[in-house]
């Protein structure tokens, strides 16, 4: 065969292997690039697709403040074999020195970092551990990079801090959803009971794995970008917020309790407006912990005494008129289980209205036993009419299930109602509690408690709204209810309720005392004090329940003494009732500071016990007081409640009238 024969032959078989392999790779660029179902097809060894996850969606307060966000921080790498010959020789130079002058490192040791990589074809090789999201976009537009992570290489991990902008404020309740080691998620508070709007869509990207068990994008076209998570718009308020966290820390300090709560609710629609759960830590801080206010059931004690006597006043048995005669302040059945009054000085005839002010164990005990022991099926009937024996069914998960015992249960005895009309025996959360209290100042409409006002998605036209849900449209006849309503007022406003230490002219405040003793059947008796009630009285926006649980008992554990100051100072603060500055005439000011004392060394002053009040009363020199024409009290935190008293005397001893108007959106007192 001669030699031209053979060449011949030779390039016949070069030419057929080329056209083979032209094949395969026209092959693998179709698959690649265009046929997604042959990709689809390929074993999972081979091709995956890549989760990639979606940005958490934000929490916000009512009053637009972020309650809850997510801080992403990125590692940069970069595929040294992604980019082209071309591509890399012609752009290097570029890259190593914005990338070096970027992250303030010298360009030739950047260079000398990247031809490494490049050399040694690594897939993973580090940028920068940490970055955050403004500093990736500017690695982004380098050159090469800037081809993304198919062409030029680039690679992101995203990695997700989720943080609480107000720190402990309403912690608990904000919650979160944790991933536990187990594969299941934990969820809490409103982070985990609306996660599924939060977590959003999440998006993937198709890729092929290579040697060295190294995955590598296959085609843009197969990708498919997450859908970022929904933002949710709370009903929480925060200067609500932090008044409430403010005051109810401070009662907690001052009376070295172990854990408190605190919660305030708009009347009319139900929306949570402040949430405060503090467990002692240390003497002296308090952190949120446990969500006490919505998952921790106790007895409620004096504070039920307000449905047992809308019970008997609904089944017509009593008004508020009615009497009862509470002898020596005792009562005992069975010869030896024995109720007693809290006060010695709750003796003798009461009427319905004093019986609830005064706070009468034997009195209400009286009531529900004289018109209920031949039945107590109807008394117990009349209380799940309310509803009080159900959950609330909130949104948010951890509400603590209440406990409303019946005669049809093997635990009931001849005291379980006695122990009931007064609060002992059952159990309801602080929520729960409250809720029927709102309820009360809502003209007897029962709305469920909501934490959510509106759920916003990437698209501004797509939002979830909440709106007020009725529970029960009423508690109890119109009747019933209006006549609660002034005997809960009475509770405040008269000398003798156990909760007129928190009467202010300004801020009408309604609402019951609760002192109740937890662990009686042991030998470490402890207490919980607690107020349930809404203001201002005369027309409800805000209801409101503080409970404060095993108070030290030397320094006081009535829940007039520790739990209501809580409640005044509150409403006092959101209402702004004593405002930045009051100013007085100077021939009022004059005549009441003359007629109530005199030093020489201060000049003529208020004098009143509460000496923080009095100080700040006195650094106003009376003399420059009559010269000004004028007396002005900067209020501040320490004396917010104390201000609500002096203005009180001194409307008394002038006999003039005060109103509150608004200017420039702050509330100001006149007096005319």
């Amino acid at each position: 065969m001669n030699r031209r024969s053979i060449n011949s032959r030779l390039y016949l078989v070069a030419v057929l292997l080329f056209l083979m392999v032209s094949a395969l790779v026209a092959k693998l660029v179709y698959i690649i690039w265009f046929d997604e179902q042959s990709i689809s097809s390929l074993p999972l060894q081979v091709v995956k697709n890549v989760i990639i996850e979606p940005e958490r969606g934000e929490i916000y307060s009512s009053d637009g403040k972020i309650l809850a966000t997510s801080v992403y921080s990125y590692e940069v790498r970069w595929d040294a074999q992604s980019p082209s010959n071309h591509v890399y020789e012609s752009k290097k130079y570029q890259l190593a020195k914005k990338l070096g002058k970027l992250l303030s490192r010298n360009s030739e040791d950047v260079l000398a970092s990247l031809e490494k990589a490049r050399k040694q074809g690594s897939r993973y090789h580090l940028i920068i551990k940490k970055a955050d999201k403004q500093l990736v976009e500017r690695i982004k537009q380098l050159p090469i990079f800037e081809l993304g992570e198919i062409r030029g290489g680039l690679v992101l991990k995203k990695n997700e801090d989720r943080i609480l902008p107000m720190k402990q404020y309403a912690a608990r309740t904000i919650g979160y959803e944790k991933l536990e080691s187990t594969g299941e998620f934990r969820r809490v508070g409103i982070e985990g009971g609306y996660a599924q709007y939060l977590r959003g869509e999440p998006g993937f990207r198709l890729k092929m794995r290579l040697a060295g068990n190294v995955w590598k994008p296959i085609s843009d076209k197969q990708n498919r970008e997450p859908i970022q998570g929904a933002s949710l718009n709370t009903t929480i308020d925060t200067h609500i917020q932090s008044v409430t966290h403010q005051a109810l820390i401070s009662q907690l300090k001052k009376f070295e309790a172990d854990y408190g709560c605190a919660v305030v609710m708009k009347v009319t629609t139900g929306e949570v407006k402040a949430i405060v759960n503090l467990t002692k830590e240390t003497d002296t801080t308090y952190v949120e912990r446990y969500n006490y206010a919505i998952g921790a059931p106790y007895e409620p004690g004096s504070t039920f005494k307000t449905f047992s006597l809308m019970a008997a006043m609904e089944d017509q048995f009593i008004s508020e008129n009615s009497t009862v005669d509470v002898g020596n302040g005792r009562i005992t059945f069975f010869g030896r289980h024995t109720v007693r009054e809290s006060s010695k000085s709750i003796k003798g005839l009461l009427t319905v209205n004093q019986v609830l002010g005064k706070s009468s164990n034997v009195g209400v005990v009286k009531i529900i036993q004289d018109n209920y022991s031949a039945k107590p099926e109807n008394f117990v009937h009349r209380i799940y009419d309310m509803g009080l024996h159900k959950p609330l069914d909130l949104d948010i998960p951890g509400e603590g299930t209440p406990y409303i015992p019946h005669p049809t249960e093997r635990s009931w005895s001849g005291i379980s109602m006695p122990w009931m009309a007064y609060g002992y025996g059952l159990t309801m959360t602080p929520l729960q509690v409250l809720t029927y209290y709102n309820a009360i100042a809502n003209n007897g409409e029962v709305v469920k408690p909501r934490f959510i006002n509106n759920i916003q998605r990437t698209s501004k036209s797509d939002k979830i709204v909440f709106e007020k849900e009725v529970i029960n449209p009423s508690i109890a006849s119109e009747t019933t209810v209006k006549k609660i309503q002034g005997m809960l007022a009475n509770v405040v406003d008269k000398k003798w309720g156990t909760a007129h230490n928190i009467k202010s002219q300004l801020i009408p405040i309604s609402g019951k005392t609760g002192t109740s003793q937890a662990n009686y059947a042991g030998d470490n008796m402890i207490y919980v004090a607690s107020f349930a009630g809404y203001f201002p009285s005369n027309d409800p926006e805000y209801s409101m329940i503080v409970m404060v649980h095993n108070p030290n008992r030397k320094k006081g554990y009535y829940g007039s003494t520790v739990a209501a100051p809580v409640v005044g100072n509150v409403a006092s603060r959101i209402f702004s009732a004593v405002p930045d500055e009051i100013t007085l005439n100077k021939n009022n000011i004059a005549q009441v500071l003359l007629e109530k004392s005199y030093d020489k060394s201060v000049g003529p002053y208020i004098n009143i016990n509460d000496s923080r009040l009095a100080r700040s009363i006195k650094t106003s020199d009376s003399g420059d007081v009559l010269k000004a024409g004028q007396m002005s009290i900067k209020s501040s935190e320490e004396v917010v409640s104390g201000l609500s008293l002096f203005l009180t005397r001194i409307t008394d001893a002038l006999g003039i009238e005060v109103k509150v108007k608004n200017r420039n959106q702050q509330q100001i007192v006149e007096f005319q």
